[in-house]
């Protein structure tokens, strides 16, 4: 088969011969011309023979780093198109490739049918120099829930590349526990000048009558964040009275000097629901939900646990003046734990771990009897029932809550989160098959896609096909 001339040119840069020829088979299946090379030099080379061509790129290669190299390759052919290749897939590269003007980056390993699809995309965009990019600055502090190259991080390290330069109000919802405010400050260190305040007002913390005078008054945390940057935690626990004051003021004062510069809010729970119950105003809610990053629960990226518990360890060691690591079988048996209070259940056990054993080496029996301890397994070979798991779930969201009430409407929250993963983990199991994870699930095909919807819940086969 013969393609026209005009077909795009494509330029596949890796220094391992198996992915030049796998990905360049693929292309060359779509009509697409390729061109590759194995080293920096010979991509430098080829994209500058090849100027308006899309260039797929690895990061490292052994005689230079392509994102060193791609600010100037911009610069001298401004048609280039770009997208990364890294399996370093982590916050710091999604920030850099952002940085450096590259359209995309695709994490190692990835699926064939992904990379054609970012391949078609990009040919489609309009290019954008460094120089163009928006401005972010390479996160400074090491942020727990942002560890990790879990693919389902992929997106929210993505999402937080792209967000960190936006002014809009961006909704940071994750569940209890899963450390919102880090990364909210992670948002803010990557998109502001740190001379900038950041505040943090925690509507759970404060009882509902309080929340005006404290958000709003003259030493409220709007005033005092003016420049800054302000982070409302738990936002749907804000009285109604706060609700509306907020929402005259996001008519108002958004764009004056008196408002914050950056507005980040967070949720513990399914937003939605306050609003169905009445609890939210639907208008503040539209408002405030526009650019939502999900933060996934530790459960969903146990691949995250062992870098989360070595952050851990190595701050109790500082804090504790002690010197302890963890062994694999450790780390193994945390990462067994379905760890219902999230990533500070996670950095608990880690303190209480390092405080308690007398040995430099912390081994997985250790673990197992901490976790018995804090009632997180009854014992070392008791199995465990859904009653159990769902019951130690609750207890974790209402310790949570601090003795704070949670809004009405609670009843109807714990049934989606049983209903999200139970229906998300048939599908994985039929990868994807909606016809039988309805005969599974005993529903009525048409009722699991309304509740499929109603979860957004992918519908995408692709995304089941790693159970």
């Amino acid at each position: 088969m013969s393609f026209s001339s005009q077909a795009p040119s494509i330029i596949v840069a890796d220094d391992d011969k198996s992915v030049r020829i796998v990905i360049g088979q693929a292309l060359k299946k779509q009509g697409y011309l390729v061109h590759t090379t194995a080293t920096a030099a010979g991509m430098w080379d080829t994209v500058n023979a090849k100027p308006d061509a899309l260039l797929i790129t690895d990061v490292g290669f052994p005689d230079g780093d392509a994102l060193d190299m791609l600010p100037r390759l911009l610069e001298r052919h401004p048609k280039l198109r770009v997208i990364v290749m890294s399996a370093r897939a982590d916050l710091l590269t999604a920030v850099q490739t952002q940085q450096q003007g590259a359209i995309d980056y695709l994490p190692k390993p990835f699926e064939l049918s992904n990379l054609l699809n970012t391949t078609k995309s990009a040919l489609n965009q309009t290019p954008q120099s460094p120089s163009h990019a928006p401005l972010i600055d390479t996160p400074q502090n090491v942020y727990a829930p942002l560890l990790g190259r879990s693919s389902i991080m992929q997106d929210v390290y993505k999402s937080l590349a792209k967000l960190s330069s936006q002014f809009a109000p961006i909704l940071v919802e994750a569940e209890p526990g899963s450390m919102k405010s880090e990364v909210a400050r992670a948002l803010h260190d990557m998109g502001s000048d740190n001379a900038e305040p950041y505040h943090i007002f925690d509507c759970a913390k404060s009882l509902p009558e309080e929340h005006v005078n404290k958000l709003f008054g003259e030493n409220g945390s709007f005033a005092t964040a003016k420049s800054g940057t302000l982070f409302v935690n738990n936002v749907e626990m804000m009285s109604q009275e706060a609700q509306l004051r907020f929402v005259n003021s996001l008519e108002t004062q958004q764009h004056s000097q008196s408002w914050p510069k950056r507005l980040f809010v967070g949720s513990n729970n399914r937003f939605k629901f306050a609003v169905d119950n009445g609890d939210f105003r639907e208008d503040l809610y539209f408002a405030l939900s526009v650019t939502p990053i999900r933060l996934p629960a530790l459960r969903e990226r146990k691949q995250d646990i062992p870098a989360m518990a070595q952050h851990f360890c190595e701050l109790a060691n500082v804090e504790f003046d002690v010197k302890r690591q963890l062994s694999l079988t450790a780390v193994s048996a945390l990462q067994e734990s379905n760890w219902p209070g999230n990533i500070r259940e996670l950095n608990f056990i880690i303190k209480r771990l390092v405080m308690a054993s007398e040995k430099q080496e912390i081994d997985a029996s250790e673990v197992y009897q901490e976790l018995a301890n804090q009632n997180f397994i009854k014992d070392n070979t008791q199995s465990h029932s859904l009653s159990d798991a769902a019951n130690r779930h609750i207890k974790s969201y209402f310790e949570a809550l601090e003795n704070n009430e949670p809004p009405s409407g609670l009843y109807n929250r714990v049934i989606e989160e049983v209903e999200r993963p139970l229906i998300e983990r048939t599908l994985h199991l039929t990868r994807g098959n909606q016809i039988k994870a309805a005969k599974i699930l005993g529903l009525n095909r048409n009722t699991l896609r309304k509740k499929i919807a109603s979860l957004n819940i992918s519908k995408n086969r692709d995304d089941y096909r790693d159970a």
